[in-house]
């Protein structure tokens, strides 16, 4: 029964092999009347890819031609044995107890949601939650086909507290083992304080405004929250694009990324990354950044709003020039909402190598 400590060794692995994906090149002759968007979007690349690997290209594409396209193939990679020190902390946490598991045989699930079940007909945004709800019911019967049983109930929240606060009340809900739902930061609060108060895992599934998950172990938030998520995406924009010629699209129809485009811009300060600045303007949108586009290098077209109506503004202007100047390697950088806009923007959104 005596626990002994383990001291640091060294540890050697064995050779391993690795599946890893390979960037080759292979030979592809030219069909009648295929383009070069074809092309693109046949092997998933971009144009200035395709035109870095073959500068004959920016003549135009003409049947018969043969061309290099690169694609991505699977080889088995051997990685030769290194070693490695065990920490002192690595070895005694095989001395840790595991932590005992609760297991229940039918999980209580409540849903929290303002269904507005007083609409006559539902609100747009009320709809956005009923198909919630469906989504969650077709997760519930995957879960009872894998032999889950789950007991779910739904609550109607309406707006502001009043209901809520009735709704907490309920000894039902005390006996829950998750809750999912509130959807406005005063509804959120007092559903963070119930459940750790009565030891529930509590999931916010839309807002990433809310604090509580920084303080509340039984809290936890689907969506990353934005001062998180700008830092990151602000570095992998720089990470990304840090060789490109980036032209910031200042559109200011009042819904622009603001927090985002600032954190962009000071990553970019700090890298030393050139950028340039230029207003929208719907008439001289096409000879304003084509002024700025290089040859040399891939241009990064970054908007600095993210709604459907700014997208529709500058996709023609932009995919004119992708098509008129293919050299130019045009690329748009846009927002996470823009993956909803896929029904009417997609085939823009292969044309402008756009990364989200």
């Amino acid at each position: 029964g005596k626990t002994i400590r383990i001291p640091a060794t060294q540890v050697e692995d064995l050779p391993t092999t690795e599946l890893k994906t390979v960037t080759k090149e292979i030979e592809y002759t030219v069909q009648k009347k295929e383009t070069m968007y074809r092309i693109c979007r046949k092997f998933n690349i971009s144009s200035y890819e395709l035109i870095k690997l073959n500068p004959k290209l920016k003549e135009g594409v003409k049947a018969g031609m043969t061309i290099k396209i690169p694609v991505q193939a699977e080889e088995n990679m051997t990685t030769e044995p290194a070693t490695t020190m065990l920490s002192e902390r690595d070895v005694n946490a095989l001395l840790s107890e595991p932590k005992s598991i609760e297991r229940v045989n039918s999980a209580k699930v409540a849903l929290l949601l303002p269904f507005m079940t007083n609409e006559a007909i539902p609100s747009t945004e009320t709809q956005r939650f009923i198909e919630y709800y469906e989504g969650l019911l077709l997760a519930v019967d995957s879960l009872k086909n894998t032999g889950c049983s789950i007991d779910l109930s739904v609550y109607d929240t309406g707006n502001g507290t009043k209901k809520l606060k009735e709704i907490l009340k309920e000894d039902a809900l005390k006996n829950a083992n998750l809750i999912i739902g509130a959807v406005q930061n005063d509804q959120i609060g007092p559903v963070a304080e119930f459940a750790q108060k009565n030891n529930i895992k509590y999931v916010i599934p839309f807002t990433s405004k809310n604090d509580d998950v920084l303080s509340n172990a039984y809290v936890y938030q689907v969506n990353t929250p934005h001062s998180y998520l700008y830092a990151k995406a602000a570095q992998g924009g720089c990470d990304l694009f840090a060789e490109d010629n980036i032209i910031l699209l200042n559109i200011r129809d009042g819904k622009d990324k603001t927090e985002f485009i600032k954190a962009f811009k000071a990553e970019m300060k700090q890298r030393q990354i050139p950028f340039t600045e230029i207003n929208y303007n719907a008439e001289t949108l096409t000879a304003d950044v084509d002024t700025l586009l290089r040859t040399d290098k891939r241009n990064v077209i970054v908007p600095t709003s993210g709604t459907l109506e700014a997208l529709n503004k500058i996709k023609s202007p932009l995919r004119m020039l992708a098509e008129t100047k293919p050299e130019c390697g045009l690329t748009l950088f846009g927002y996470p909402e823009w993956q909803t806009y896929t029904r009417d923007c997609l085939e823009d959104f292969y044309a402008l190598n756009t990364y989200i």
